[in-house]
Order: structure tokens, then C-alpha cells, then sequence
């Protein structure tokens, strides 16, 4: 009897231990995985802050222009470009005068190019890029287009020379009074471009007297 009950007795002390042990086991899982959890939270937490930081930074990388003066210049600038080109292209199929068609050919592939580069500079500065003219300037193009032979050759000189003097002030004036390091150098160079066509157009006004 007293065998017996030593060899029961053991034996529930051995399941004791066991259970005991496979509880501390499961226990320390638990501990484990919970641990590994926040850690991972922490970590996606982490990965989510600096893609903020990241998206931020590049945000911020992008260089916008000092002041007000600068994203008007920018705009009014573009936007003649794109007006020298639109009649530029007028005068190539309706004038019929040589020096006129060479002047608009010279116009067509100088503002092209330098209203390209303007167009760029707009991207690096997050400014709005004009795609369209404004109001005055539509309108002078299509009272143009309306015109043929003599009367377009008059009246192109004319808006070529009225149009010159004022993008030659507006770069001049950018030039020296800019804020923006790239636009008052693109000002600079491109005053001389400007300088050239006036003199070229005045030239054919004095032919056409």
C-alpha cells in the first residue's frame, strides 16, 4: 500500500513539473512575441516618420522664387515669348517680303529656345507655367492674322517694335533689380538676343519708309 502510494505520489509530482515547465515555456513565447510586436510597431512607426521627413525634404529641395516681382517677370516673359513665335509663324506664311520672312524665321527659332529655357526654369521653381496667352496679347494676334500683304507687313514692324522695347525694359529691368539669381541671369542673356531684334526690325522699318 505504501508503495503504491509513493509511486502515485511521484508521479503527480512529475506531471506537476511538467506542466510547470510547459507553462513557464508558454509563457516566455508569449513575453517573446509581444516584445517582437511593438518592436515591429516601433519600426513601421519609424519607417512612417521618415518617408514624412523624406517626402518633406524633397518637398522643400524644390526652389521657388524669392518674390512676387520675379514670378511676375517669369510669366509676362513667357508668355511674349510665345507671342513672338505665334506671330513669328504668321509673318512666314502671309508676308511677302523677304527681309519681314528672314526676321520672322530669326524670331521663330531664337524664342523657341529661350522660351524653352524659361519653361524649365519655371519646373525647378514649382511656378505655374502659362500655356495659353493672355487676353491682350490674343488679341493683337488676331487682329494680325486678319490682315494680309502690305497692311500685315506694316502692321507686324510695328507690334515687332512696339513689342521689343518692352521685353527688352522687362529684361533689363530684371537684370538689375531681380532677387532670383536664375531669372536675372536668364535676363541678362537674353536682353542681348532682344537688343539684336530690335535693331534688326528698326532696320526694315527705315527700308519700309
Amino acid at each position: 500500500m505504501q508503495t503504491l502510494l509513493n509511486t502515485v505520489t511521484q508521479t503527480h509530482q512529475m506531471r506537476m513539473k511538467r506542466f510547470t515547465l510547459f507553462a513557464f515555456a508558454a509563457l516566455r513565447l508569449a513575453v517573446f512575441s509581444a516584445c517582437h510586436s511593438n518592436n515591429a510597431g516601433a519600426a513601421d512607426s519609424s519607417a512612417a516618420d521618415t518617408s514624412k521627413i523624406t517626402g518633406d525634404t524633397v518637398k522643400n529641395n524644390s526652389m521657388p522664387v524669392s518674390n512676387d516681382a520675379d514670378a511676375v517677370f517669369a510669366r509676362e516673359a513667357t508668355i511674349g515669348g510665345m507671342a513672338e513665335i505665334a506671330m513669328a509663324k504668321m509673318a512666314l506664311t502671309k508676308s511677302g517680303d523677304n527681309d519681314i520672312k528672314n526676321f520672322a524665321d530669326m524670331m521663330a527659332v531664337d524664342h523657341v529656345r529661350t522660351t524653352g529655357e524659361l519653361k524649365n526654369l519655371l519646373k525647378t521653381k514649382s511656378l505655374p507655367m502659362p500655356n495659353t496667352l493672355d487676353a491682350p496679347h490674343r488679341q493683337t494676334a488676331d487682329s494680325l492674322d486678319k490682315l494680309s500683304a502690305t497692311a500685315f507687313d506694316k502692321a507686324y514692324v510695328k507690334i515687332m517694335i512696339d513689342d521689343h522695347k518692352k521685353t527688352l525694359k522687362l529684361m533689363q529691368d530684371e537684370a538689375q533689380n531681380g532677387k532670383d539669381a536664375d531669372l536675372k541671369a536668364f535676363a541678362g542673356r537674353t536682353s542681348a538676343i532682344v537688343q539684336t531684334h530690335l535693331d534688326s526690325i528698326l532696320k526694315i522699318q527705315q527700308r519700309m519708309k
